[in-house]
C-alpha cells in the first residue's frame, strides 16, 4: 500500500493519517521492498548462474570448434598427402602400362626375329643339305666317272698355278 492510497483526514492545512500507524507502515514498506530486492536478487543471481553457465557452454563450444578446426586442417592435410600419393600411384601405374607395351612391343619383335633366325636356320641346314648332296653327286661322280680325265684336269690345274 502506497502513501497515497491511505485515508487521509485533512485538518486545514494539516493532514493526518488514519488506522495505521507510521511505525507499521513504514515496516511493511521496508518488508515488502526487501522482499521484492530478495526476488530481484533471486532473479539476477538465477540469471547470473544461468549466463555463467551459458558462458561456459559457450566457452566449450569454442574448444570444440577449434579442436574440429585443427581435426578439419588435419583431414585436408591428409587427403592432399593422399591426393599426391593416389597421383604417384597413378603415374607408376601409367609407367608400368608403358613398360608392359614396351615389352610386348619387344616381345613380338624377338618373336618376329626367333621367326625370322627360325626360318635362316631351316634355310640353311637345306642349304647345308643341298650342298651335301651336291657334294655326295660330286665325290660319287668322281669315284665312277672318269679317273683319267680327273688327273688330268688335276694336273693341269696344277701346272697353271
Amino acid at each position: 500500500m502506497t502513501v497515497m492510497e491511505l485515508p487521509f483526514i485533512k485538518t486545514g492545512n494539516t493532514a493526518f493519517i488514519s488506522t495505521i500507524s507510521k511505525e507499521s507502515f513504514l515496516t511493511d514498506q521496508i518488508e515488502s521492498l526487501r522482499t521484492k530486492l530478495e526476488d530481484e536478487s533471486f532473479k539476477h543471481t538465477s540469471t547470473f548462474i544461468e549466463l555463467q553457465e551459458e558462458q561456459e557452454t559457450v566457452r566449450k563450444l569454442r574448444e570444440t570448434i577449434k579442436n574440429q578446426d585443427a581435426e578439419i586442417i588435419e583431414l585436408e592435410y591428409t587427403i592432399k598427402e593422399n591426393e599426391r600419393s593416389f597421383d604417384k600411384i597413378a603415374e607408376y601405374i601409367t609407367e608400368i602400362k608403358v613398360e608392359k607395351d614396351n615389352w610386348k612391343l619387344q616381345c613380338n619383335d624377338v618373336s618376329e626375329m626367333y621367326n625370322v633366325v627360325r626360318q635362316s636356320e631351316l634355310n640353311l641346314k637345306e642349304i647345308c643339305n643341298n650342298y651335301k648332296y651336291e657334294l655326295e653327286q660330286l665325290r660319287t661322280t668322281t669315284i665312277t666317272g672318269n679317273n683319267h680325265q680327273n688327273r688330268r684336269n688335276y694336273q693341269h690345274r696344277g701346272r697353271r698355278f
